[in-house]
């Protein structure tokens, strides 16, 4: 029986966040391994049971991806005249 860090029976197909980083995912696999218990996520990563915590998906924040912000970037609309004039800059030197 593996159990997650609250004492919660973590099972494949469970969803789990890694608590030192926030990391989360479903697990793929519970293996043993120097007689301890080891999850594997689908990051393809092992982590120890205790280091985890069941979650449910809704309940982890997406964070926005590098694309995804440079897509919503892309298409704001930019008063470029303000930018302009507030820049702070002049052409003395």
């Amino acid at each position: 029986m593996t159990l997650d860090r609250n004492g919660k029976l973590i099972e494949i197909g469970s969803y789990v966040k890694y608590i030192n980083t926030g990391t989360h995912g479903t697990v793929k696999a519970i293996e043993p391994k120097n007689d301890e218990e080891w999850v594997l996520l689908e990051n393809d990563i092992y982590y120890r049971p205790t280091l985890l915590e069941l979650v449910e998906r809704k309940k982890i924040e997406k964070k926005e991806s590098e694309e995804e912000l440079i897509e919503r970037i892309t298409n704001e609309d930019i008063d470029l005249e303000a930018a302009e004039n507030g820049c702070g800059c002049s052409g003395a030197g």
